[in-house]
């Protein structure tokens, strides 16, 4: 009884091994075929497919750009938006891609992206300089994969999570170059075959060049939800815990604690956006004078842009500036409206003095009469289709500090402010071509 017990047992093992592997080879073999289906289409829309090598559980191959019209077209369909004349950039560009299925319990497929090659319109302008040194450190840089991603996903490709890997790179060719970036991951998913969800994180971005210039960004956090029925359906969110910016004529930038979203949504063909931004202070140090502005906000929302227009113009080519004016023109014939909603700061240090900042909101609308080449010959044509309304409050300290500049001096003179519990008010109106400062009618 012992050994028939052993037997089955034995038996019911072998099975489930046998199942399992079976099971295994038909996920492998199932994402395989929608990877060959990827690549043809990729193929379709203007990129190359080269040097392709398959193993069992393993393939190589690289990406070439080859028709940047097409796959500016393409990319614009995934929701990246990116012109003609941006494609062309990339043009010649070679990215090495290493695909492994199956490579653990986890992950059903997992890639390595990281480029070959840079394009020939980089390599040519680095050349035009006689610049041999940059362009060979640039290119080994590249042979180390040193700008790798590495991406998993489910046995249902709807899932996937990844990284970029650490960069601490210095370049000596010329000017020395540091570049270090640390804690890069991402996650999301995929339905219908766009991103419907994703997240990231980024510890630390740096970029030194000698004493020129020095940037940082540090603890970004930023999610993506697509979430509606079009490509412009989405919601984004940020965290950045500062940006640091300073040049050796010792201007300088500093932000803490920036965050903000954006939420965007189509409607019979209007596209419209809504941004808030807001940042804990911001600080300038610039010609010896240091500024900090406490508690800054901005809300502000674009409504009735032609979708079908918007997307004609981003496909458009830069040198083309009449098909250009025709398609920013229909952009805005749904009747587009700027709502600036907050605009303000609630403090104001210009060297260690502290004063109370100001607000402002705002909103123009535009009617259907849209005509760029006749406001390029009379710009005050555009006032007949211009509606706007616009409210600024101003502390006092604040405003008597702007009027020490003699260029500012003439504008009180001119259009006296309202005074409203100690502030400073202006409301600006312009509506069919007639224009009123605080309900003074200008001629």
């Amino acid at each position: 009884m012992k050994k028939l017990g052993l037997g089955l047992l034995g038996l019911i093992i072998a099975g489930t091994v046998y199942y399992t592997m079976a099971g295994s080879a038909q996920i492998a073999n199932e994402i395989k075929k929608q990877v060959d289906t990827k690549l043809v289409t990729l193929q379709q829309e203007g990129f190359g497919i080269e040097n392709r090598e398959a193993k069992e559980n393993k393939e190589h191959f690289v990406i070439h750009f080859n028709d940047p019209e097409k796959i500016a077209h393409y990319m614009t369909a995934q929701g990246i938006q990116i012109n003609p004349e941006d494609a062309k950039t990339l043009y010649g560009m070679k990215i090495g891609i290493d695909i492994h299925y199956l490579p653990d319990a986890h992950s059903a497929l997992s890639l390595e992206i990281y480029p070959l090659s840079l394009p020939p319109s980089i390599t040519s302008d680095i050349l035009d300089k006689n610049d041999k040194k940059a362009l060979a450190e640039m290119q080994n840089l590249l042979d180390k994969k040193t700008f790798l991603v590495h991406v998993d996903f489910d046995k249902l490709l709807s899932n996937f999570k990844g990284y970029m890997k650490d960069i601490h790179e210095t370049l000596e060719a010329g000017k020395e170059v540091r570049l270090n970036m640390e804690g890069m991951h991402f996650e999301g998913n995929i339905e219908k075959e766009l991103i419907k969800t994703a997240a990231q994180e980024l510890k630390l971005l740096s970029l030194q060049v000698t004493d020129d210039f020095k940037m940082n960004l540090s603890n970004l956090k930023s999610s993506y939800d697509l979430n509606g029925s079009s490509q412009y359906d989405t919601f984004t969110k940020y965290e950045i815990e500062q940006i640091q910016f300073s040049e050796k004529s010792g201007f300088s930038i500093l932000l803490n604690h920036l965050s903000g979203d954006s939420t965007s949504w189509a409607k019979n063909e209007l596209l419209s956006s809504r941004i808030k931004t807001k940042a804990e202070n911001i600080i300038i140090d610039a010609d010896g004078k240091k500024t900090k502005f406490h508690e800054l906000v901005y809300d502000a929302t674009i409504s009735n842009l032609n979708i079908p227009a918007l997307e004609k113009l981003s496909q458009t080519d830069a040198n083309n500036q009449d098909e250009i004016n025709t398609q920013f023109e229909q952009m805005l014939s749904g009747g587009a409206t700027l709502d600036i909603s907050a605009l303000g700061v609630s403090k104001i240090e210009i060297n260690d003095k502290t004063m109370d900042g100001f607000t402002l909101n705002a909103k123009v609308s535009l009617d259907n009469r849209v005509d760029l080449q006749a406001w390029q010959i009379n710009p005050l044509a555009a006032q007949e289709v211009i509606n706007a309304q616009t409210n600024i409050v101003i502390s006092s300290e604040l405003f008597a500090h702007l009027m020490q500049e003699p260029e500012a001096m003439i504008i009180p003179m001119l259009f006296p402010p309202k005074e409203e519990n100690g502030k400073k008010i202006y409301d600006i109106e312009l509506k069919k071509g007639v224009l009123k400062i605080n309900d003074t009618l200008l001629k």
